[in-house]
């Protein structure tokens, strides 16, 4: 597998990871380490030493260490806020991804399986917008009639393939 090393300045914010501290942000990146297929280390690596103020700070931080009592905080809204569109987002994702399995998946799907901003289909010009997207999803004047009255799917006229915008623009000879 992949190793990879990440080398971190603040001694403090290792030893919480070892620890297992019981700070949100600490459990995300141990579950996230934890998680990953990939070999992760952990390095320390001393930066701004004997630095004026540096020292105190070190000092202030390593006795935090040693406090009997740790106060959680709790967590900000936006913390909260972006975590539950994250959650939302991804259960979005896993339905998608349900629905468009093996036989049901769709033409959309085809083109967009990842559910996530779709800079292309910005255009100012709405025609050339619903051009683009009836190309991409096979939807077009060339194959439409067939889905009403139940004939069968077209075919192309030069070599008898089932007659698509992909096999049109790209495939035919």
């Amino acid at each position: 597998g992949q190793k990879y090393l990440i080398c971190c300045d603040s001694l403090s914010a290792l030893q919480a990871i070892k620890t297992g501290s019981c700070n949100y942000l600490v459990h995300q990146i141990l579950e996230k380490i934890n998680n990953s297929p990939k070999e992760i280390h952990l390095e320390w690596v001393p930066s701004h030493l004997n630095l004026p103020g540096n020292n105190l700070a070190d000092e202030l931080a390593q006795n935090a260490l040693n406090l009997d009592i740790i106060e959680n905080l709790p967590l900000d809204y936006s913390d909260y806020k972006i975590n539950i569109k994250k959650q939302i987002h991804l259960k979005w994702q896993r339905q998608w991804d349900e629905t468009n399995e093996g036989p049901n998946e769709t033409n959309l799907y085809k083109i967009k399986p990842v559910l996530k901003n779709w800079p292309s289909s910005n255009r100012k010009n709405r025609q050339e917008e619903v051009i683009l997207t009836r190309l991409r999803l096979d939807t077009n004047l060339l194959n439409r009639k067939h889905k009403f009255t139940g004939d069968n799917f077209p075919l192309c006229q030069t070599c008898q393939t089932r007659l698509t915008s992909n096999h049109i623009l790209i495939e035919c000879p």
